[in-house]
């Protein structure tokens, strides 16, 4: 039903499995919050970012209780939370969430993993949303430099940043 943007109908089908999932396991199985990802993605296809925000951390609460500090599912949620801090404005709130992700990222995974560049880029996002140009700069180039290691020139991810650099250039 998201697929088909039938929000009311997926958020009742996430419902009733929110339900059966208590019934089996509790209240803070990491199943349910996989369950709350999705509610949280429902919310957020129709930028309702407090809706949003309030999955997510439910989520994000579930995984910091069963995972130790080096899982990827936790790096998944920190990142999630960070980007919906981001749409709310919460800027600084959301650059200390995507940094934990990339901690984590940097902890678990190869070095230019696409995980990375991504985090690395949402950061540069932040910064640039906060008008810190310099900072901006320096994590769309790291964020470039895996790019150019993992993706063919002519990838739409890799020419899009390097316009970004550019355009930044001429405000530094």
């Amino acid at each position: 039903h998201l697929i088909n943007n039938d929000y009311n109908r997926a958020l009742e089908f996430y419902e009733k499995a929110l339900e059966i999932l208590q019934q089996k396991y509790g209240d803070d199985h990491p199943r349910l919050a996989e369950c709350y990802n999705n509610m949280a993605m429902v919310h957020k296809n129709q930028e309702h970012y407090r809706e949003t925000l309030n999955f997510y951390n439910k989520a994000l609460s579930i995984y910091e209780k069963h995972n130790d500090d080096n899982n990827i599912n936790l790096a998944l949620s920190y990142n999630n939370v960070g980007l919906i801090d981001r749409h709310l404005t919460e800027y600084d709130l959301a650059l200390e969430y995507c940094n934990r992700s990339l901690k984590i990222y940097e902890s678990i995974l190869p070095l230019k993993h696409s995980l990375i560049s991504m985090a690395l880029e949402n950061i540069a996002n932040m910064y640039y949303d906060k008008e810190d140009f310099r900072q901006a700069f320096k994590y769309y180039e790291k964020a470039a430099k895996i790019y150019r290691h993992i993706l063919p020139s002519t990838h739409p991810d890799v020419l899009q940043i390097r316009m970004i650099i550019k355009k930044i250039e001429a405000k530094i």
